[in-house]
């Protein structure tokens, strides 16, 4: 029998909700995002798996803008 996933309850309740409501946005207008997004879509992901793999993407872009001190790149970004 197969279970619907959840988000992980682990970690700081206001960075969650605050990724969850940029990845959202992220996922409706921005389009460096859309070709990712499209991407999960083809392979038959739900919408909350989605926003789910947009939030951990965002934080990873933050996270390395802010180690190298840099402004956001997109090349660097998406790069495959």
């Amino acid at each position: 029998m197969k279970k619907n996933s959840h988000i992980s309850k682990i970690g700081s309740r206001y960075a969650r909700k605050i990724l969850f409501m940029a990845s959202m946005a992220v996922k409706r207008h921005n389009e460096n995002f859309q070709p990712f997004v499209q991407h999960l879509e083809k392979k038959g992901k739900k919408a909350k798996v989605i926003v789910c793999a947009i939030m951990r993407k965002l934080m990873h872009i933050i996270y390395g803008m802010l180690k190298n001190n840099a402004n956001f790149n997109k090349n660097l970004a998406f790069a495959h």
